[in-house]
């Protein structure tokens, strides 16, 4: 698990996530050249896609650390209290403000509902306040699924936030999020065939962070932390066709070995 990608696959099946264009961030767990260690703690987590997007973590109590699972399939852990990783790279600031399309593989701890739920990345505006990501576990505001579910939204206002969702989504097994904005239209998938769709696509041009794991830079207040395991993240700054969705669930599945 130290070299990116994991296995050779047959012709037509995605290899790299930057062989789909648009690739403004990739965060890849098992790329252990990837990422600034002291022992386990992790400072940094490096963009392979080319951009330089990296996220960050100074502050020692607010690391997460790089472990392996009981299959020896490597992640970074976030401990729900103050871990977090962030970046303000403009970049990434810009997914808030055209179409976007966010991708995760993570397996939570926990199925603990709360208004923004658990944070597993995003573009946050001040205040610890996500309007743009992929979180799970969220009840707050109009159309909420609440306890196991994934939600996403890219939008500037609070109306229906978290209405975009899956629910009965698995969170704590293996699994597979995507968010995607085109326009006004949204949609979440959650790589088993289950999706969602919205209406509330907006640009947003207040957000000041693109957080992992939290809605801030630090661990100071409740800021939706995120409770478990991180394996890989990507973004896009542009909407992905279906069919380009569908290459990066099978990429994800057949690397991380999710059935």
């Amino acid at each position: 698990y130290e070299t990116t990608p994991l296995i050779d696959v047959p012709n037509g099946i995605l290899k790299y996530p930057t062989q789909i264009s648009g690739c403004v961030l990739w965060l890849d767990a098992a790329n252990e050249t990837s990422l600034d260690l002291s022992g386990s703690a992790v400072s940094g987590w490096r963009d392979l896609s080319g951009g330089d997007n990296h996220v960050l973590q100074s502050n020692a109590t607010y690391k997460p650390s790089w472990q392996s699972d009981d299959w020896n399939r490597p992640y970074l852990d976030f401990d729900g209290s103050s871990a977090n990783l962030n970046n303000e790279d403009a970049e990434l600031l810009a997914l808030s403000e055209s179409n976007n399309t966010f991708i995760a593989c993570y397996k939570s701890d926990v199925t603990t509902a709360e208004y923004y739920g658990q944070v597993i990345m995003g573009c946050i505006q001040p205040t610890y306040t996500p309007r743009v990501g992929l979180r799970i576990n969220a009840n707050g505001g109009t159309g909420a699924g609440g306890s196991d579910t994934i939600a996403y939204s890219s939008q500037s206002s609070s109306s229906s936030v978290n209405a975009c969702n899956i629910a009965t989504a698995g969170v704590t097994n293996v699994s597979i999020a995507v968010g995607r904005r085109d326009g006004t239209a949204i949609k979440l998938w959650d790589g088993n065939g289950n999706t969602d769709t919205g209406t509330t696509g907006a640009n947003n041009t207040a957000v000041t962070d693109f957080c992992v794991g939290a809605a801030s830079t630090s661990g100071t207040t409740d800021i939706y932390e995120f409770n478990g395991k991180i394996y890989e993240l990507i973004c896009y700054n542009r909407a992905l066709t279906d069919a380009e969705v569908d290459k990066a669930i099978t990429y994800l599945k057949n690397k991380w070995n999710i059935i």
